[in-house]
């Protein structure tokens, strides 16, 4: 009689594993360091090393935020395994994680890949990946950790080169397509849309031919004025160049100064050079090489550097990540503003005064002008009479809300009157006006769940023949979006001197 063989075990991604919590859990943590080990491959092979600390710095926090969305995850699994008390999770249950996490590591790699094009992650494109607006990390971490949006997830897909769920890349264009136009329709005009920023995100991404095909399905029914809005509303966010607005609007006659602004307009938005060569320079006394020599001062400013670097960014990980899992960045925020990280910052900001022409006023609070408004504002508190009813308004409903729907009604009328002086549309920006679109946005049904009838009577009681001032110190000191309360109190309780 020939012995049995003795039966092998399953494997492990087969097998619906025995009932209990902690046999999952291991599970969907080696799924989970599975998906960051293939994102932080894509990462390393794309990358271009840059020896300096602050490269290294910004590396390190890019590694964490493109895995935030399996951070999340992780988070989820836990909660769904802990509710089942040692049950197997449920098939359909199982299968959304998994599927999750697959889309997670498909946007994550596609976004490295896009970013780095032929050049590899050099220096502009880990400047570009932080700060801008369009094409920053954080983008694409907050879309996949909101799993509000699922049709602006396969779009955003589509834009960096995958077919996400469609059959086909065509496919995927055709339902990115769709998408777009449809929350064009619904949310360009909402003050600070989150859906803009994406769909701002996803035409940034597109590769030209899908942008102006798109682009121009949009703009076939729209008249003149509304054509011409939504081109220099794209210019400034950084989208569309000045060939591409030619392209769009060929009926228009631009004259030679509207086609500099707005290759202006793109240029700032798009121009990462001065970025990415500071990101690429070792800072003054880190290195030592022939005819420089290391003094006492240079030994300092190379231990502050580093110090403070650790200080900073141990803080912010530990507090936005503890134990491996995303905690927000609330908490994070928190641990960056204790005193020890505070006193790292004070440290950079001295190395900067020492190695910049700039003052410390300046790096901290902006250039003359900003520093001429936020006095301007703090004169306002300190002796304007109404100080207290248009602090109120500002400050109404939740949220710095009145100071955010007044900031987005200034900013609104520049569009319109195309201008960025507010003198020349100061006939257009009076309290009667800004009290008429109160009124008119209290009778319609909004889905930013803003009383704008409190704030109406709230504004009436200022008697605001002065809001030309408060227009103008908002404008210069851009306190709104999603700062805009932080930034309010920032100004107002900076030094007299700043």
């Amino acid at each position: 009689m020939v012995d049995k063989a003795p039966e092998q075990p399953e494997k492990k991604a087969d097998n619906p594993r025995e009932a209990g919590v902690k046999p999952q859990l291991e599970d969907w943590r080696e799924r989970k360091e599975k998906a960051i080990g293939e994102i932080k491959d894509a990462y390393n092979k794309a990358k271009r090393k840059i020896r300096t600390p602050l490269a290294d710095f910004q590396e390190k926090v890019l590694k964490q935020v493109v895995t935030l969305p399996l951070n999340k995850l992780e988070d989820d699994v836990e909660v769904a395994i802990m509710a089942g008390k040692g049950e197997i999770l449920a098939q359909d249950k199982a299968e959304e994680f998994e599927k999750r996490r697959k889309k997670a590591i498909d946007m994550a790699v596609s976004y490295i890949n896009k970013m780095a094009t032929d050049v590899g992650l050099n220096a502009e494109a880990v400047s570009r990946m932080v700060e801008d607006q369009n094409r920053k990390a954080s983008r694409f971490a907050d879309l996949l950790i909101s799993g509000k949006y699922p049709k602006i997830e396969q779009a955003m897909l589509f834009a960096l080169g995958s077919q996400g769920e469609s059959s086909s890349l065509p496919d995927a264009g055709k339902k990115a397509e769709e998408t777009i136009l449809a929350y064009l329709k619904s949310d360009l005009d909402k003050p600070n849309s989150e859906i803009m920023d994406y769909i701002w995100t996803i035409f940034s991404f597109m590769d030209h031919d899908s942008r102006m095909s798109i682009t121009k399905a949009y703009l076939k029914d729209k008249s003149a004025d509304q054509t011409n809005a939504f081109l220099n509303l794209g210019n400034a966010r950084g989208v569309f160049k000045w060939d591409e607005i030619k392209e769009l609007n060929p009926g228009k006659k631009y004259s030679e100064e509207e086609v500099k602004n707005q290759q202006r307009n793109w240029q700032a938005q798009n121009d990462y050079k001065a970025q990415a060569i500071a990101l690429g320079m070792v800072p003054y006394g880190t290195e030592n090489v022939v005819g420089k020599t290391i003094n006492i001062r240079n030994a300092i400013m190379l231990f502050v550097k580093f110090g403070a670097g650790a200080t900073v960014l141990g803080n912010f990980i530990t507090g936005a990540w503890q134990g491996g899992k995303f905690r927000g960045f609330g908490e994070a925020v928190k641990r960056i503003t204790n005193p020890q990280s505070l006193t790292a910052i004070g440290l950079y900001a001295g190395i900067k005064v020492l190695e910049s022409d700039k003052t410390i006023d300046q790096l901290l609070y902006g250039n003359k002008d900003k520093q001429e408004a936020a006095t301007n504002l703090r004169k306002q508190k300190n002796g304007n009479p109404k100080w207290a009813a248009w602090d109120n308004f500002f400050r109404g409903g939740k949220d710095f809300e009145g100071g955010q729907v007044f900031f987005n009604y200034v900013q609104n009328l520049k569009k319109i009157y195309d201008t960025t002086d507010l003198s020349k549309i100061s006939d257009h920006l009076t309290p009667g006006n800004f009290s008429d679109f109160l009124g008119r946005m209290a009778a319609k049904k909004n889905s930013d769940n803003i009383n704008y009838a409190t704030l109406k009577e709230s504004f009436a009681k200022i008697n605001p023949e002065e809001i030309m001032t408060f227009a103008k110190i908002f404008d210069t000191l851009n306190i709104g979006g999603k700062n805009g309360k932080d930034e309010y109190e920032r100004y107002l309780n900076a030094p007299e001197h700043a």
